[in-house]
């Protein structure tokens, strides 16, 4: 007697206890989530006391406001820090949000720290967490270009990247690896502490407009009738770079702490110098001097490209020391290196000016010459830099497939140009007695047209690349040296 079997039946049996399996093993312990409690309550501590510090410079800020209205620099610090303390607002209420939209619910954040529907509900909820993710953006869009940007944890450290790294090395969705599809406890968390990094780099750069008339944190003593100044690390290079390799997922041990020299107080800011890696007295005026001579990349300028000026220079333009270029031409600082882009060639004049006793007063003054950038040169890519053949095999060019542009200048790694076309002609060995053929290329890659006059190459034929058009960073258009490789294979 034949027994009918449902198939379909076991197979989801099957695939319900599959599903039972795995959510056994990647169920988090609710233990472990109930640890997180502290760990908010604790970032609330933080907030609430960077908050009372922004309150405080506030009112400094507002009893000074004429002495800084009349400072450019601190006119910028002060729009980055309202900038800044905007984007803090939003997400502060997008957490007093969830906290309402939970409470209507019967529930709060602390009850739902095992689960995620209805905090991921709420994100989910009229785009909200899309919003915050704009505003962030927009925020980090906004420091980027000011001129006198000082930090850069909002961006690497909440972190402001799309999509974000694993540990496994693959990329992650901004807002999933933060918040969905996790329990309240872990995306909550990552709530307040992006408020705390929003409110901590407001207050950055209240203190860096503070400093430009002369205010600084600091411990006044009652008994010695004197103000120890506390001078934040604005250089926050070794953190950055840190954190960059966290996010890699480089595990490599951290160097061990230098043990702090033993000096007394100083009556001025000490900043880190890297040339000697030890502490200085930036109210030298000499030393300050040295610093610009020493770090001063004075080699050859070119027009249209990133000159680096100043290398690991350790003090804060407009703040430390101003920094003037005559004819006007473009300063932006990255990591502490100064690069300066020149519109034109011509004799420029740079000019270093300290501002460290609030005082401006010009220290340093050099003329240099600006050109525009040297012929480039092409070859085949994949070719090493240095390396210039007279032959090549048809399956070279191939796995080529382009053309690429250098300069062999040491300061100018990147080819500070684009190919905009070239002629390719195909010269037959003598005894063949087929005419030339000549096709043209736009753009650095070989085209079908290019393709095909290879396919055609013979052992014996010449191949000709001219009229290989350029247009430079500097705004003019070369023309560069003509190619000319025999077939062997």
């Amino acid at each position: 007697m034949a027994v009918n079997v449902n198939l379909n039946r076991y197979r989801l049996i099957t695939l319900l206890y599959v599903i039972f399996v795995c959510l056994s093993v990647l169920n988090i312990p609710s233990s472990l989530l109930d640890s997180y409690y502290y760990s908010i309550k604790t970032l609330d501590y933080q907030i609430k006391s960077t908050l009372d510090q922004v309150g405080f410079a506030n009112k400094v800020i507002e009893d000074k406001k004429m002495q800084l209205s009349a400072s450019d620099s601190a006119r910028v610090f002060l729009g980055m820090q309202n900038r800044i303390h905007s984007s803090y607002e939003k997400v502060k209420a997008f957490d007093e949000n969830l906290q309402k939209y939970l409470k209507a619910e019967g529930t709060d954040v602390e009850k739902q720290f095992t689960s995620r529907k209805l905090t991921e509900a709420y994100y989910l909820k009229d785009s909200s967490l899309d919003k915050i993710k704009n505003e962030l953006v927009s925020l980090v869009t906004f420091l980027k270009a000011q001129p006198y940007q000082i930090d850069q944890a909002v961006e690497i450290l909440i972190p402001m990247k799309d999509p974000i790294l694993s540990q496994t090395g693959s990329g992650k969705d901004w807002a999933l690896y933060l918040f969905l599809h996790k329990p309240t406890a872990i995306s909550y968390f990552h709530v307040k502490r992006i408020q705390l990094i929003l409110i901590q780099n407001e207050n950055i750069y209240q203190n860096a407009a503070l400093r430009t008339i002369g205010y600084q944190p600091s411990y006044y003593s009652e008994k010695e009738k004197e103000a120890i100044l506390f001078q934040p690390n604005t250089n926050t290079t070794e953190n950055i770079e840190q954190q960059r390799i966290q996010d890699t997922f480089a595990r490599t041990p951290n160097p061990a702490p230098k043990p702090p020299a033993a000096a007394a107080t100083p009556r001025f800011p000490v900043q880190a110098d890297s040339t000697n890696d030890q502490a200085s007295n930036t109210d030298n005026f000499d030393e300050f001097i040295q610093r610009i001579i020493t770090s001063l990349h004075s080699e050859t300028f070119y027009v249209g490209i990133q000159n680096p000026v100043l290398r690991e220079f350790n003090y804060l333009m407009g703040v430390d020391f101003d920094f003037e270029i005559t004819p006007n031409a473009a300063v932006k600082n990255i990591n502490n290196t100064y690069f300066i882009k020149f519109p034109k060639t011509g004799q420029y004049t740079l000019r270093f000016s300290d501002k460290r006793k609030f005082t401006k007063k010009v220290s340093f003054e050099k003329k240099v010459l600006v050109q525009l950038i040297p012929p480039p040169q092409v070859k085949l890519s994949g070719d090493g830099s240095n390396y210039y053949r007279v032959t090549a095999k048809v399956q070279d060019l191939f796995n080529a497939n382009r053309l690429v542009g250098y300069l062999q200048i040491y300061d100018i790694p990147d080819f500070p140009a684009r190919i905009n076309s070239f002629t390719a002609t195909r010269i037959p060995k003598e005894d063949e007695g087929t005419p030339q053929e000549r096709v043209l290329n736009y753009g650095d890659v070989f085209n079908a047209e290019t393709q095909k006059l290879l396919r055609k190459l013979k052992k014996g034929d010449l191949l000709l690349f001219d009229n290989i058009q350029v247009t430079m960073q500097d705004g003019t258009s070369r023309i560069a040296s003509p190619l000319t490789y025999k077939i062997i294979e």
